[in-house]
């Protein structure tokens, strides 16, 4: 190995970062992966995601804004389905607060009349919140008069694809104005008597189904139904819950767990009885109603999406952890998992038994300045034709645009003299502000490194000389730039010194 001579010199020449893409690193510190304004967080070890996604919002369930209640009556406070890793806060007009765990639901009952906000906040178990919402309420006396708005729908409703649903709303005296609302948002207004509409649902999925309405002539507070869960299947589904399901008769005796029909809706039997399946909620009730969905256990299969955080830069090996549970049901099958990769289908899983693997994804290079978005989509079908999918969005890295150039007076590449200092030099530019340091190899080892630990924010734009004195020989020369999310982009060259 030729000798190297450890002298050189690091010079310095900042070049303006605004003058070439428009704003300083003050100015373009948004980044979520950065730590608040600081050196960005480094990728970390494969585990299950602790944080949830952010939610829109916190959608109640019960009970219903805008509506009125009577004194010293409970009322039950449900939220919409939410992880159960995390925490729920209740704040009641912000004198009774109470902090709730999975499943979210807590019994209030007011002992004074008035207006009541009722603000609720979702925290992950790191105490991230992620998401808030909140409802008002009127509380009035037990003899008040009210006007009392109807609904013809249950409290659950099964429904098949295809199949038309009557929503309906009815009042004993006319009404301002009348909104049908799917999940908090309004599908329908009403300004005129009938307050009814037909509804086919066009997809597998479950609505939260609440009507809001304001009084016509008559100013009296106005007391409106409860909501009605909607829930939409495939015909397929329909008949599996149909095919597991007795249809309920008069007189016969029904056996701890058996499944009814009755009026198109399904109930298991708590304890031995001979008694009409009801929604009544009584705790003598010894029928617990049940909707298909959750007859069928499997309506959706479930499916969990494990990935590692952070930045990936070109050539690394992502590995994504896929797990899918099947049905407790032998009689329903996953038939098929699919794997996408920004909607390319790149893997297919043909058979219930590969129902758990690890599939390992090269990141890839893009353009400077582009940022690189993977969408991983994961999906999983069953044998009633149901599909579950979720998605992981994986960011990949900018790699740094690193110009590198050997000179020295005299001489030109890749020919040099050992009597003179050869220059090294780097011009480095990081759209993201982030470049912490340049390392310099010579025939594979480390020589030396200019790094932004003296400097308040990590190397923006500069040029970075470095001197060497090189005897004769052949050197493999490797300048890497490197980001603080790990990202490099390396230039090598082969030199000879004469």
């Amino acid at each position: 190995m030729n000798e190297i001579s450890a002298k050189h010199a690091v010079l310095l020449s900042a070049f303006v970062l605004s003058g070439c893409f428009g704003s300083s690193d003050s100015q373009n510190n948004n980044d979520p992966n950065t730590g608040g304004g600081g050196k960005p967080i480094k990728p970390t070890d494969p585990t299950p995601p602790t944080v949830p996604d952010l939610i829109p919002s916190l959608l109640f369930t019960s009970p219903v804004d805008n509506n009125t209640y009577f004194i010293n009556k409970d009322i039950e406070i449900k939220w919409a389905e939410l992880p159960v890793t995390g925490y729920l806060e209740l704040d009641i007009n912000g004198t009774e607060k109470v902090q709730l765990l999975s499943p979210y639901e807590h019994v209030w009952r007011p002992n004074n009349t008035g207006q009541y906000i009722l603000n609720a906040k979702y925290y992950s178990s790191e105490n991230a919140l992620i998401a808030e919402g909140k409802i008002e309420l009127t509380i009035v006396p037990a003899n008040e008069e009210v006007i009392t708005v109807n609904s013809n729908l249950h409290k659950i409703v099964d429904v098949q694809l295809g199949e038309s649903l009557t929503l309906t709303a009815e009042s004993s005296v006319p009404l301002g104005q009348v909104d049908f609302l799917f999940n908090g948002q309004t599908i329908k207004t009403f300004m005129n008597e009938p307050y009814t509409m037909e509804w086919v649902p066009t997809d597998v999925r479950q609505n939260n189904f609440t009507i809001q309405a304001t009084p016509g002539h008559v100013d009296l507070p106005i007391v409106l139904p409860e909501p009605s869960v909607i829930r939409s299947f495939l015909p397929e589904t329909i008949a599996f819950c149909n095919e597991k399901a007795k249809p309920w008769v008069v007189g016969t005796q029904y056996h701890i767990g058996d499944h009814v029909k009755h009026n198109n809706r399904y109930f298991i039997a708590e304890k031995t009885n001979a008694f009409e399946p009801t929604m009544d909620p009584s705790q003598f009730n010894p029928w617990s109603h049940i909707s298909c969905a959750n007859m069928a256990w499997l309506t959706k299969p479930s499916v969990n999406v494990l990935a590692r955080g952070g930045r990936f830069n070109s050539g690394d090996e992502l590995p994504i952890l896929v797990y899918i549970r099947p049905s407790v049901d032998p009689s329903v099958e996953i038939i098929e998992v699919q794997v996408k990769r920004n909607n390319k289908v790149i893997k297919v899983l043909p058979n219930v038994e590969d129902q758990q693997y690890m599939h390992t994804f090269v990141a890839e290079k893009v353009s400077f300045p582009e940022y690189p978005k993977d969408i991983i989509t994961v999906s999983a079908r069953n044998n009633l034709n149901q599909e579950n999918e979720v998605e992981v969005e994986i960011f990949g890295n900018h790699s740094p645009k690193h110009e590198f150039k050997i000179e020295q007076a005299g001489s030109t590449y890749p020919t040099y003299s050992s009597t003179s200092p050869i220059l090294f030099s780097s011009l480095v530019m990081d759209i993201e502000n982030k470049v912490e340091k340049i390392e310099y190899y010579i025939n594979d080892e480390l020589y030396d490194y200019m790094d932004s630990s003296e400097n308040v924010q990590p190397i923006e734009t500069e040029k970075i000389i470095m001197q060497v004195e090189l005897s004769p020989g052949t050197y493999r020369i490797r300048a890497v730039a490197i980001d603080g999310d790990l990202g490099t982009s390396e230039v090598r060259k082969i030199i000879s010194v004469r």
